[in-house]
């Protein structure tokens, strides 16, 4: 169980600080990390403005070329994500830097973040998961099937209008579209 880091990240273990993740990251480069490696760790230094969580490997390579290593973590999930990114996850978010997460514009996108956000037990704001960013790409969607509208349908009957992404869900079942990102 693999998650993929780059930032400032800094950790320890057992007494032992661990700085390759800002290293590497200095060189333009995200790391892996695995879950035994994350066991028992606790943040040592993460000066961050944000944590950036990214579902697909594509928008995260690119994202990390653009991106001020000194300012933002930034993850790979890779799709539903693993217990190593549920452990980054908690240890980073002592932090208190706000967590985003940008995942394929559907269903199962949205499911994705929420579970994460359930199994981290934190907070994670979709980022360019929203009905406006949908609207912007819908032209470049696929049709949805009639199964899928209808799974849409039992889920919005009792999802809360707060719950992250629901404006996204109902944009897609309104529409009939969806995104991926790759």
């Amino acid at each position: 169980m693999l998650v993929h880091a780059f930032g400032p990240l800094r950790y320890a273990v057992g007494g032992v600080t661990f700085g390759h993740v800002a290293d590497h990251a200095a060189l333009g480069a995200p790391t892996p990390l695995s879950l035994a490696q994350l066991r028992g760790a606790r943040l040592v230094a993460l000066p961050v403005e944000r944590i950036t969580i990214f579902e697909n490997q594509a928008p995260f390579l690119d994202y990390v070329e653009r991106v001020d290593a000194r300012r933002e973590l930034v993850i790979f999930a890779s799709g539903q994500a693993t217990w190593a990114v549920v452990a980054l996850l908690r240890m980073c978010a002592a932090s208190g830097a706000p967590i985003r997460h940008a995942g394929d514009l559907d269903r199962s996108g949205v499911l994705i973040l929420r579970s994460l956000a359930a199994r981290a037990h934190v907070r994670i704001a979709p980022w360019h998961m929203d009905a406006a960013t949908h609207a912007r790409f819908a032209a470049a969607g696929r049709p949805i099937t009639p199964d899928e509208r209808a799974r849409l349908a039992r889920l919005l009957v009792d999802d809360p209008p707060t719950a992250p992404g629901h404006d996204l869900l109902r944009a897609i079942h309104a529409t009939g579209v969806w995104i991926e990102q790759e």
